[in-house]
């Protein structure tokens, strides 16, 4: 299932929500909201993802920030 990054533009608190892409199509209000002080204000954050070729050809999808 993907997972989607967040911030609230309340307290500030950035969150990962992990759901299905028809959760996210709805925005569920059963999982889209900061899980540090409930708000429903929250904006989508994006992060970098590059591949990286092992020595095997495979490709890695990694984040530019080192996840």
């Amino acid at each position: 299932m993907p997972t989607y990054s967040f911030i609230c533009q309340k307290c500030q608190n950035s969150f990962e929500i992990e759901a299905s892409f028809m959760e996210f199509d709805k925005r569920d209000p059963k999982k889209f909201y900061c899980p540090k002080c409930g708000s429903r204000k929250i904006k989508q954050i994006f992060t970098e993802v590059f591949f990286v070729k092992d020595n095997k050809g495979k490709n890695n999808i990694r984040c530019a920030c080192g996840g």
